[in-house]
């Protein structure tokens, strides 16, 4: 790492180490200065000029701990993880646009320029089947036509999101409410690792950093300010999903939520979305194009990744389509098997999670 870089985290690190300055006060400071060294080295009087700061902040200011503040830039570099600060000018130009921009985000993976075009997709951790469905397919086709998928790794929706778009060979990006270290699950584990390779994992909290409830609005107002637009696919009531999309609509996003079953709690928030005209209706990945007025390359033109099929699976699995079920007794005529040969294959690729069984003995491909 260039020292010069390292030196910009170290004064981004002391700042926000002194008494009584926190991310609102060193985001104000940083504005006024034009630069945190600036700020760092500024006179009682000059720093007494600034929004928000007064005498006790002036003072922390002045006796900040320097050696102290050293000591946390190398507790919190890591092998593997990099990092961007407010000031640099590869920060998300769409985050660094927001109210409350984190100061510096950690993060895992790349993040290029094709990241601008991205849609966050949120929504409950005790998802009904209806909502994994909608999530798997919208996901996976917002990604395989070139738009980034945005969400928070959750359990549940979240998950899904970012499972879809990375079987798309698409990009996603996930936040975390905590440090890096704070992932345990051995299936968020396994996202952890993917995901990097297809996008980025990315958190404003240093590695030591629990996932604690407070922590989870701060996460969900960095989906949506790295988002065009935010779709809430399913939420109860009280749903951190909300959450999100409240803050998409005070950051000026576009928020879009999925209907779902009139009976169904997990609709209920999404309902009263749409009912209150927070949110536009939609249904599918094209209906989310459309809302936010995209240009997009055709879904067909991308290609689909399918890892660790086997010459006969591969068969059927090209011959599905996302959405579109196909009886087994013309996936039996098409691919020349014997009908019992083709639902003990399809059977597989279900348990694998490619395929999904319909009534009617159909089948259609889960992405």
């Amino acid at each position: 790492m260039e020292k010069s870089r390292k030196d910009e985290l170290f004064g981004w690190v002391a700042l926000l180490s002194a008494a009584n300055v926190g991310e609102v006060r060193a985001r104000n400071l940083y504005r006024h200065f034009g630069s945190v060294e600036t700020a760092l080295k500024a006179s009682r009087a000059e720093l007494l000029q600034v929004d928000g700061v007064g005498p006790e902040t002036a003072e922390g200011i002045a006796k900040i701990d320097y050696k102290k503040a050293e000591e946390t830039v190398e507790k919190i570099l890591q092998p593997g993880e990099k990092f961007l600060l407010l000031s640099d000018t590869d920060y998300p130009e769409s985050l660094a646009q927001i109210f409350d921009p984190p100061p510096i985000l950690f993060y895992r993976g790349e993040l290029v320029p094709e990241d601008k075009k991205a849609v966050g997709v949120v929504g409950t951790r005790t998802f009904s089947p209806y909502g994994k469905q909608v999530t798997d397919r919208m996901a996976f086709e917002l990604a395989g036509m070139g738009v980034t998928v945005v969400s928070g790794m959750a359990q549940g929706i979240d998950s899904f999101a970012h499972e879809a778009a990375l079987r798309s060979g698409g990009r996603t990006i996930a936040v975390l409410g905590g440090g890096f270290d704070s992932v345990t699950s051995s299936r968020a584990r396994k996202l952890f690792e993917k995901i990097p390779t297809q996008g980025a994992v990315l958190t404003e909290f240093a590695n030591g950093t629990p996932p604690t409830p407070e922590n989870f609005p701060k996460r969900n107002r960095v989906i949506s300010g790295l988002s065009l637009g935010v779709v809430v696919v399913e939420a109860p009531e009280g749903s951190g999903a909300l959450i999100t999309a409240q803050q998409a609509l005070e950051q000026g996003r576009e928020v879009m939520a999925v209907p779902g079953r009139v009976d169904s709690p997990n609709s209920a928030g999404t309902h009263r979305l749409i009912r209150k005209s927070s949110a536009a209706l939609v249904t599918c990945a094209q209906d989310v194009i459309s809302e936010l007025n995209l240009a997009v390359a055709p879904m067909a033109e991308r290609p689909v990744s399918a890892p660790d099929l086997k010459k006969e699976e591969r068969v059927l699995f090209d011959l599905l389509a996302a959405g579109q079920p196909i009886l087994i007794d013309e996936l039996s005529t098409k691919s020349a098997m014997p009908v019992s040969e083709c639902f003990s294959i399809l059977t597989g690729l279900e348990l694998k999670g490619h395929v999904r069984r319909l009534a009617g003995q159909q089948f259609v491909r889960a992405f």
